[in-house]
């Protein structure tokens, strides 16, 4: 039996942000509503941060780490686009994030080991909840030049042929490590691309999981429920993209879980963050505002 927490534990969470930086600064001050009501409150991204526009291109992600480690995430996931700008750009940039991240199918291949964490169990007093990173399949195919070193052998993979044994190895590892609950930070979407595995299928080819806090597809989701293998019923959420709003994952003391998206449009920006943002806009806008050729006819 789950243990029930002494207070509400609350999960903010976004996906596909896109470098939508205005969003930040009201993910910040929802944040801050809910540590007025409960002292266990935790921060994660599901990817897709770094690229989207002129603030995540002229620094290859750089601004969007330093906006980030402002707003003080703790756990993350990687998306597809965390690979736009290289995967030796993606380390550097994961480096400098003050945040955990997490990964359980993202691997060496000569060492069948994941690159990151698989997860990371986060306590809450008398109740210990594992949070999994997962990350879409289809960026391998699309992409693979960049996960081989110069001879044309692979370093790294996405563990597609393995891809719902690896997700079960490392919940079923989480469970008896001690953990009552498994979310995952999924970046996989729901959408069919050929023989890739969706939040869906995940879902349906694994049991443990308890939350699918999902990506990738864009899709604007507050709640649904999916069925896993044993047939039990998954909670599965998805915040859009470029914030459209911010999803507040609440496990209450009866220890059930709910999920909502706070829409933005009345929040007020956290100001601080905000004067942050408008500098590093300002300086994007400029770092951009280069010639980079001329042409003497039209």
């Amino acid at each position: 039996i789950n243990d029930k927490p002494s207070a509400p534990i609350v999960v903010i969470y976004e996906n596909d942000v896109h470098c939508a930086v205005d969003g930040y600064a009201k993910l910040a001050t929802v944040r801050e509503q809910q540590k007025a009501l409960t002292p266990y409150v935790t921060t994660v991204s599901c990817g897709d941060f770094i690229q989207g526009d002129v603030v995540g291109a002229v620094s290859t992600g750089g601004h969007i780490i330093d906006i980030m480690n402002l707003v003080k995430y703790d756990i993350v996931t990687l998306g597809n686009h965390e690979f736009d700008f290289g995967v030796p750009r993606m380390f550097e940039l994961m480096d400098r994030l003050n945040a955990q991240v997490v990964n359980a199918n993202f691997r060496h291949v000569q060492t069948d080991t994941p690159v990151f964490p698989a997860y990371e169990i986060v306590s809450y007093e008398n109740v210990d909840i594992a949070y999994i990173g997962l990350t879409t399949t289809t960026l391998f195919s699309s992409s693979p030049k960049k996960f081989q070193d110069e001879n044309g052998t692979f370093i790294y993979d996405f563990s597609k042929n393995t891809f719902y044994e690896t997700a079960q190895r490392y919940i079923n590892q989480a469970r008896q490590e001690g953990a009552d609950y498994v979310i995952v930070l999924s970046h996989l979407g729901e959408e069919l691309e050929g023989d890739n595995p969706n939040s869906h299928s995940l879902i349906a080819n694994t049991t443990g999981i308890d939350v699918v806090l999902d990506a990738h597809s864009h899709n604007y989701l507050p709640d649904t429920l999916i069925y896993n293998e044993a047939g039990l019923p998954v909670l599965m959420s998805s915040t859009g993209t470029k914030f459209q709003g911010v999803g507040v994952l609440t496990l209450s003391t009866e220890g059930k879980f709910s999920t909502r998206i706070e829409s933005l449009e009345s929040v007020a920006p956290d100001a601080d963050i905000q004067a942050f943002v408008n500098e590093i806009k300002t300086k994007a806008e400029s770092e951009g505002n280069i010639v980079i050729g001329h042409s003497e006819v039209s």
